[in-house]
């Protein structure tokens, strides 16, 4: 049995994509015999620089034989076993944030150089092949769909949706324009619900997206920029149409889908025409079962880890 060392600090009380990435890895490691899984003990917070020397030194107690970072968290000290990771993206390279710079260029990329690497979507691949100067595995996204409890306001509503960080590649403040100008042209719009992984006062959280996602007459996410983007998948799963961006993630991994709608130039008429899109048909979401269900990232998954002890 393989004992593999799993980083979940990243999983919190909020659902963003990564910690979601996170959980499901932690889910295929658990169900799977031939690995001993240990998660991460040390108490320092994520991209804290203490973990730079408290993560090796749990690493040379523990004594794994691989590990694994499902995030981007990466580390400088030469270590006693192989490693494993998976960048999503390079969106903190478009920042402003001197640190991400540095961390990514000083820390991350030294790191995935010298370890088994992955990502989440060929768009994101090329993107580090240019970056990191190595080829990475694709694995895709796990995509499912808990049922959880709508908000009482909101039953028997039609509503727009949008599962979204305040982040300002996520477009919001674009969006929320569109929707002013659509809202004022409108006898009877739709309300914009605005699900974030943030502790807001007034903003939902996303113990309701599932629920939501299942209920929305259309799940809208307008990005400039992601590594996969999770929502639309699960909402195409859920029987609810999409309005997106035309990012290349969202083509990639959207394109051949019916249900799926890709932002113009014009936004406010477009989310007058997301009034009555229809659902997407059951192939669509048997496509996504059959791309991004528990089996085929599991497969991805355990190919991906045990390269290391080949």
């Amino acid at each position: 049995m393989k004992r593999i060392l799993i980083d979940t600090r990243m999983i919190g009380p909020t659902g963003h994509g990564i910690a979601t990435f996170t959980k499901a890895c932690l889910h295929v490691l658990n169900q799977s015999p031939q690995f001993d899984v240990i998660e991460v003990r040390t108490k320092t917070p994520f991209l804290h620089p203490k973990e730079l020397l408290d993560l090796p030194k749990e690493i040379a107690s523990v004594r794994p034989d691989l590990y694994f970072s499902p995030s981007f968290a990466s580390l400088r000290a030469p270590l006693p076993c192989p490693h494993a990771l998976v960048l999503h993206d390079l969106i903190h390279l478009h920042s402003h944030n001197l640190f991400h710079h540095a961390y990514y260029r000083l820390v991350v990329r030294p790191f995935a150089q010298k370890g088994f690497l992955a990502t989440v979507s060929e768009t994101s691949k090329k993107q580090l092949m240019q970056f990191i100067g190595k080829e990475a595995t694709v694995l895709g996204n796990q995509v499912n769909l808990i049922p959880g409890k709508l908000p009482p306001y909101l039953t028997h509503r039609k509503f727009f949706l949008t599962l979204s960080s305040t982040k300002p590649h996520k477009n919001l403040k674009a969006l929320l324009a569109a929707y002013a100008h659509y809202r004022a042209r409108s006898l009877r719009p739709y309300p914009l619900v605005l699900s974030c992984a943030v502790s807001q006062e007034g903003v939902l959280h996303h113990p309701h997206a599932h629920e939501l996602l299942a209920h929305a007459a259309c799940l809208i996410t307008p990005s400039l920029e992601e590594g996969f983007s999770l929502p639309p998948p699960e909402a195409l799963l859920a029987g609810t149409p999409v309005l997106v961006s035309p990012i290349p993630a969202h083509k990639e991994i959207l394109h051949d889908l019916d249900g799926v709608h890709f932002l113009d130039a014009n936004w406010p008429e477009a989310l007058k025409c997301a009034e009555n899109f229809a659902p997407p048909p059951q192939a669509t979401q048997d496509a996504i079962q059959a791309r991004f269900g528990y089996e085929p990232f599991r497969n991805k998954l355990i190919a991906f880890l045990e390269q290391a002890f080949l």
